[in-house]
């Protein structure tokens, strides 16, 4: 199959919502053909996750907002479980960061696969227990016992729409602007498709 067989049968893929991991083998294809080490990258890392990633270097749509709820252990009273603690009256910027939104660094099938497993419920990710003692100054009484951060059980397939959403653009605007039969070799056609990536798919 050439090259402008491939990217459109990965357009059609993609406008019919196909599954996650047909799309991306479908991806992986095209991106031999494209030559363009960014593009390259990104497919891999969102096959296989970006377990290995510094934070910084995690696409910003894969930032989802949480929020704090924890079990609080009151003297006499006993136990109140997941109690909210709103992250914006935290001032330590290092502890409020880490409890008001995480970035998900799973692979897009095992987003798929939590969002479809999870049965609609919330998804629960622990922080750390070094956190706590900050957490307990923001407290009328008591102590802090357990912590998590809470997301919306929709979280996971919101970053499988919008990667589906943002590879849809760059090869819409590629097939328009790009002749699909050239030598995607040349130095002016690859400037192209990387200003193509910049702009549709990691316009942070």
């Amino acid at each position: 199959m050439n090259k402008k067989d491939l990217i459109r049968d990965l357009i059609n893929s993609l406008a019919h919502n196909e599954p996650m991991d047909k799309v991306m083998m479908m991806a992986q294809a095209v991106s031999f053909e494209l030559y363009n080490q960014k593009f390259s990258d990104w497919v891999r890392k969102e096959q296989r996750g970006y377990y290995n990633s510094n934070d910084k270097d995690i696409p910003q749509y894969r930032d989802i907002p949480c929020i704090l709820r924890v079990d609080i252990f009151i003297p006499f009273k006993g136990m109140m479980k997941n109690f909210t603690i709103p992250s914006d009256i935290i001032k330590e910027p290092n502890v409020r960061n880490m409890v008001s939104s995480v970035k998900l660094p799973q692979s897009l099938t095992e987003l798929e696969q939590i969002y479809s497993q999870n049965g609609g419920k919330e998804i629960k990710l622990g922080v750390p227990g070094s956190i706590f003692p900050f957490l307990d100054k923001y407290l009328e009484t008591g102590s802090v016992q357990r912590a998590y951060r809470a997301l919306s059980t929709t979280a996971p397939l919101a970053i499988v729409n919008t990667v589906k959403a943002k590879m849809l653009d760059f090869f819409s605007y590629m097939s328009r602007e790009t002749d699909l039969d050239a030598n995607f070799r040349d130095e002016k056609i690859q400037e192209h498709i990387t200003d193509l990536f910049n702009k549709y798919i990691w316009n942070e």
